[in-house]
């Protein structure tokens, strides 16, 4: 809820499901577990693949998109 309110309070749309219109997707700084493929997961796997269809989507790591607002 935090970030939620924090992306609202700043203007943004915040959503759990990752599409076409998405504008940016932060990725948390710590390990999860539950990351597919010890990578970043599946949401940033997505991204990157909706990247690869020319959208511009950018991936923000959670330090620079705390220290960016």
């Amino acid at each position: 809820n935090q970030w939620k309110e924090l992306i609202e309070s700043k203007g943004g749309v915040f959503t759990d499901s990752l599409t076409q219109k998405v504008n940016y997707l932060v990725v948390c700084n710590k390990g999860n577990p539950n990351w597919a493929h010890m990578s970043y997961g599946r949401k940033f796997e997505q991204a990157k693949k909706i990247q690869s269809t020319g959208n511009r989507i950018k991936l923000l790591t959670e330090d620079f998109f705390i220290t960016q607002l």
